[in-house]
């Protein structure tokens, strides 16, 4: 670091290059920590920069080398477009951390409040609602502001002239998980860290399992100011603050604001209650609330912050468990095998039992079916039988001639075609059986029409056993199983019946 003279307070003067790469423009400020912010230029890039760095003098101070170097590594796992954006960090030559971020130009709300006045309710709504997409990015990587106040929230002018909120100052940043900012958040839990008007009982308390609801507390204590113009509480200590706080039910802003809607009001009371677990869970619950009194064009935002503590919860960090897992682990005695080589084996047990016990059961089906086909066609061709030893009648001549052709010697239809099996066929050939047992009475002689052939005589048929029951399997040609002699009478061929 460049040093000029014995006067200069920021150890810096314009026109100094620092880190071999940042001309100093002019210092915007120094912190109570000992923190410089500059103004300069990236002289390789020629982009404007803010840069930030701790006084030499200040270097021993371990709890604000400490404190900046949890800031940087804050912001730098932050992408919200609502957060400065980090560009580099790095160490000068004495051993002083110094960060990098974008420049911006605008006005703190503290600012605009003291010198405007109070805002409009959807402008404050609005610029709220921002903040949270900065605060719910905080939270989906478990880090806590701690330190969110009117000062911290710089308004500036989009490109396009839309007015945006950036959320500074993640100096006193809390990791609600170890690694996140380790080794540099631990922090004792008497110390006092935040500014008191803007501090939950807990956090004035110097609790030190603070958590995300800290922050919720702040952000409707920024609501209240940005709309009433003073902050729900003061005082002219911090200890009788702490009282009032911890002890003072929050006033009701329509009392100083009329024009403020009942159910805003009910969200920012809901933000202030005193014990955290009676406040919104998580600053999507916050900003789903805040969305009807916000202007056109809220809701994307909602839904942006709604999706940022979603996708958080769905997603493994690698640091230990979801948080919204709350399972406890299985026993000891039940991880002596892996759950899924347990299943594995298991499962293919008890599938081969099962497939065993299919096979068996399959197979008794089988036999049993088979063998009722059996019984019932040897059952109906025996009754055919008796059917065609007696005074069957024939069909009219409008019946043979509806009946189907008898195919040629040469041509074997599929339905006749031999089964492997009597005890698997599933479709035996009683069809054309079942047209003679219902033919009508032979007593009625067939009018052979004119012209037609005679046929040969008629053969004796063949009684059957009743006691043999006939297994053979059906033979070709039998559709019809007849043919029309020269009387106009059926004749059933012995080999079909």
């Amino acid at each position: 670091m460049a040093q000029s003279d014995s006067n200069w307070t920021a150890g810096v003067r314009e026109g100094d290059v620092l880190a071999g790469k940042y001309r100093v423009e002019r210092v915007l400020g120094i912190g109570g920590t000992g923190v410089v912010v500059v103004v300069g230029q990236n002289i390789q890039v020629h982009e404007k920069i803010a840069l930030k760095f701790i006084l030499p003098g200040m270097l021993g101070n371990s709890e604000a080398v400490t404190r900046f170097i949890r800031e940087s590594r804050a912001m730098m796992k932050i992408t919200s477009d609502h957060v400065a954006r980090v560009t580099d960090v790095g160490t000068f030559p004495n051993g002083g951390p110094y960060m990098v971020t974008e420049y911006l130009e605008g006005e703190d709300l503290a600012n605009w409040v003291e010198h405007r006045g109070v805002l409009p309710v959807e402008q404050a709504v609005e610029f709220l609602l921002q903040a949270c997409l900065a605060v719910a990015d905080a939270h989906s990587v478990g880090i806590v502001h701690r330190d969110l106040k009117p000062s911290n929230l710089l308004c500036i002018r989009r490109p396009g002239g839309d007015l945006s909120i950036k959320v500074l100052d993640f100096g006193i940043s809390k990791a609600l998980r170890a690694s996140v900012l380790a080794p540099a958040s631990a922090h004792r839990a008497s110390s006092l860290l935040g500014s008191p008007p803007y501090m939950s009982p807990e956090q004035l308390r110097a609790h030190a399992d603070i958590d995300a609801r800290t922050d919720i507390w702040a952000l409707g204590v920024i609501l209240f100011e940005l709309m009433a113009g003073r902050p729900p509480f003061a005082a002219d200590s911090v200890t009788e603050l702490t009282i009032r706080v911890a002890g003072v039910r929050a006033p009701a802003i329509r009392s100083i604001r009329s024009d403020v809607p009942r159910g805003l009001e009910a969200a920012i009371l809901k933000c202030l209650q005193k014990d955290r677990e009676d406040r919104y869970s998580s600053v999507a619950a916050l900003a789903r609330d805040l969305l009807p009194f916000a202007p056109l064009g809220a809701k994307a935002t909602v839904e942006r912050v709604a999706g940022i503590l979603a996708e958080a919860d769905r997603s493994a960090d690698g640091t230990g468990p979801s948080r919204s897992s709350h399972s406890a682990p299985p026993p000891a005695s039940a991880r002596t095998v892996p759950p899924a080589q347990r299943a594995t084996v298991g499962g293919s047990f008890r599938s081969a039992v099962f497939a065993g016990a299919g096979l068996s059961v399959a197979v008794v089906v089988v036999a049993i079916v088979g063998s009722r086909i059996w019984v019932h066609e040897t059952k109906l061709h025996r009754d055919v039988s008796h059917a065609a030893a007696s005074s069957v009648p024939i069909p009219s001549a409008d019946s043979v001639a509806a009946a189907p052709p008898v195919p040629p010697p040469d041509e074997t239809p599929a339905a006749a075609s031999p089964r492997p099996s009597a005890a698997l066929s599933a479709s035996p050939p009683s069809v054309p059986l079942a047209v003679s047992a219902i033919a009508p009475p032979r007593s009625e002689p067939l009018r052979r029409p004119p012209g037609a052939p005679h046929a040969a005589p008629r053969q004796a048929r063949p009684p059957a056993s009743p006691s043999t029951p006939s297994t053979a399997a059906p033979k070709v040609h039998c559709h019809p199983p007849y043919v029309i002699d020269s009387e106009g009478y059926r004749q059933y061929k012995p080999e079909c019946l």
